[in-house]
């Protein structure tokens, strides 16, 4: 179970991924080796996934987002192969009603032109929306929203 200390631990790394031990350990009157042991039980439980980099796709030239709709039948195995191995795909959700909801982030309208059409060649039913505007976009913020909860 997550104690408080550690909640407060993932609030910090939340909002600085490279905040240093001492730093931690100077903010919650907490040792060093303490702070260390936490985080490891936190990484070894699965609490704590990965560290990593969160980089704006649009600097890096994927400069369209789309949603994608696709109508299913009975063929949830192949799709879902298919979708871990694509690295356009970042994020995919089955949905109650047997459909799956996907986003995607490609260069340019060529690209997704391509990704439909390997879709649609595999017999799936795409309905996409283009993205005209990322409003939030903060994964992190239901985390930090349930880990504040839990202190009060």
């Amino acid at each position: 179970m997550l104690g408080s200390v550690e909640a407060r631990i993932l609030l910090k790394l939340l909002n600085n991924s490279r905040i240093s031990i001492a730093a931690l350990s100077r903010a919650y009157g907490i040792s060093r080796q303490g702070i260390y042991n936490k985080m490891k039980n936190l990484m070894e439980g699965k609490v704590i996934k990965r560290f990593t980099v969160d980089v704006n796709p649009y600097k890096v030239g994927l400069s369209l987002r789309a949603i994608l709709r696709i109508t299913m039948g009975s063929e949830e195995a192949e799709i879902r192969r298919l979708i871990l191995r694509d690295r356009r795909i970042d994020q995919a959700y089955f949905l109650m009603n047997g459909e799956l909801l996907m986003g995607a982030m490609v260069h340019d309208i060529e690209e997704l032109r391509k990704l439909i059409k390997w879709l649609k060649r595999r017999g799936y039913d795409v309905i996409t929306y283009m993205v005209r505007d990322d409003l939030k976009y903060r994964p992190s913020h239901p985390i930090e929203w349930a880990l504040k909860r839990r202190r009060m």
